[in-house]
């Protein structure tokens, strides 16, 4: 028997996840080398050498967009998974269904990196910027989904006949390979962040179908995951062997299910929003909303400002404070929409005082490597931008901000422009060494990366709003 809701769009999920893959862009394309503050790079990877450097502890913006990717995942879960049941798809076949998406997420991870013109040779030319571009055409046969393609006789046969010439491009695609290695194509050179998504997307959706109906196993899980998180760093122990070894490493690796402390974060936060979504109403609100929506973006920024800044526990009590009183301000609203964000700020809170409680430990909050604190200081920070947004989008109905709308709607096209359309483009038609050569100072050092985020949206707003989708 199932309950389940056929739900509306969520607008503020797809923002939330647009701006994590903006964020994405953005900072893997301003300029390097100490042109830029620290805190516009990773924190643990700083100007101007940009050498890792594990023990600096502190997160910057850079350091949530991916977090804030995985937490849209584990959002997006109760919205997709709960309109299949109640289309009376049975559990067996989600499961199933999840497990081809681990594969198609995986091929996409290792088409996508082979493609990459830096990846083929160190010194790409015009030959590898045409293979670059073909590949990303060649993504619109194996992922692409349009309204005139579903009008073909065998259009269910489209995208299984894009992967099989894909199969064979990779096989035949010229490059250096890797030590050890007798030719270019390696089951090995996979997008890293690609991959830990396929193995998350699985479990978590696994996770969630399992405990949709009761939060409290699903808290018992992420329980088991924080034991084996902490007792794997122990010593020589089963935990240990356990988290670090896999049969299939090109595949699958346990420690990547350490990520589904922030997915199925989200997913408890899109529980929420689902229920909400079909009787949820839009209006002006009142000031308190208005007030809400600030306080949750200026705490963000409280948040990662001091967090990069080492303030401790004074940063602790300036978040407490916000939380009390944007916990005040909707108690006076009142209102159903109020009652549901004080629901978002309670797990929200929740979520940031367990991370920040964990902060001193592991020598203080890193990405990398992963500590305690990150995981639940981002996911308390995902549901306050998320709360943000949706006062934006999906309460007030905002208009003019399609252009982030859509990119969250099409986040793998968005995901590979830079790299497979924008940048051989530049490099063929002879633009590329302009770009490059934005580094002189900070503002061009940004504008840089500006440039290319804005042509990589502009091409994937427009090919979303022509009718593509990307879809695993």
């Amino acid at each position: 028997m199932s309950t389940a809701i056929t739900p509306m769009r969520s607008s503020a999920l797809d923002a939330l996840r647009g701006l994590a893959i903006i964020g994405m862009i953005l900072s893997g394309h301003i300029a390097h080398g100490g042109v830029l503050p620290a805190w516009m790079h990773h924190a643990q990877v700083p100007p101007p050498d940009h050498q890792f450097n594990p023990a600096i502890a502190g997160i910057t913006w850079v350091d949530l967009v991916f977090p804030m990717f995985l937490f849209a995942m584990g959002m997006a879960f109760p919205f997709s998974l709960r309109s299949r049941l109640g289309k009376g798809v049975a559990e067996w076949r989600i499961v199933l269904q999840a497990f081809k998406r681990w594969g198609w997420l995986f091929f996409f991870a290792l088409f996508y990196q082979h493609l990459i013109p830096q990846y083929m040779t160190s010194s790409p030319g015009t030959v590898e910027q045409l293979l670059a571009l073909g590949g990303f055409v060649l993504l619109f046969a194996i992922y692409g989904t349009h309204p005139r393609i579903r009008q073909w006789k065998y259009h269910e046969h489209f995208n299984t006949l894009g992967l099989l010439l894909a199969i064979v491009y990779l096989l035949l695609l010229p490059g250096e390979s890797k030590p050890g290695d007798s030719r270019y194509f390696s089951l090995e050179r996979t997008d890293i962040i690609i991959l830990i998504l396929s193995n998350v997307a699985f479990f978590g959706a696994v996770a969630w179908l399992l405990t949709r109906n009761n939060v409290l196993p699903r808290l018992a899980l992420l329980a088991v995951l924080f034991a084996l998180r902490l007792s794997q760093s122990a010593g020589d122990n089963w935990t240990a062997v356990l988290w670090n070894g896999s049969p299939l490493p090109w595949f699958f690796n346990f420690s990547f299910l350490q990520y589904l402390h922030i997915v199925l974060a989200g997913s408890i936060v899109g529980d929420l929003a689902q229920a909400y979504a079909a009787k949820r109403e839009t209006g002006d609100g009142s000031s308190s909303l208005t007030a809400t929506g600030w306080l949750m973006v200026a705490l963000v920024m409280l948040s990662l400002t001091g967090l990069f800044g080492r303030w401790g526990f004074p940063l602790f009590l300036l978040q407490l404070g916000f939380l009390a009183l944007t916990a005040l301000l909707l108690r006076k609203d009142g209102s159903p929409t109020a009652r549901f964000l004080g629901q978002l700020l309670a797990w929200g809170s929740a979520f940031l005082i367990i991370g920040m409680a964990f902060e001193p430990y592991e020598g203080g909050i890193r990405k990398d490597h992963a500590t305690m604190s990150y995981y639940y200081v981002t996911a308390g920070l995902s549901t306050f931008l998320f709360m943000a947004f949706f006062l934006l989008l999906d309460h007030y109905r905002a208009r003019g901000w399609q252009w982030l709308t859509h990119t969250g709607r099409n986040p793998m096209i968005a995901y590979v422009a830079p790299w497979l359309l924008v940048w051989p483009i530049l490099k063929i038609s002879g633009l590329a060494g302009f770009v490059e050569g934005m580094n002189g100072n900070a503002l061009l050092g940004l504008l840089r990366g500006v440039l290319i985020t804005g042509l990589s949206l502009a091409a994937t707003v427009g090919l979303t709003r022509w009718g593509w989708r990307w879809k695993t």
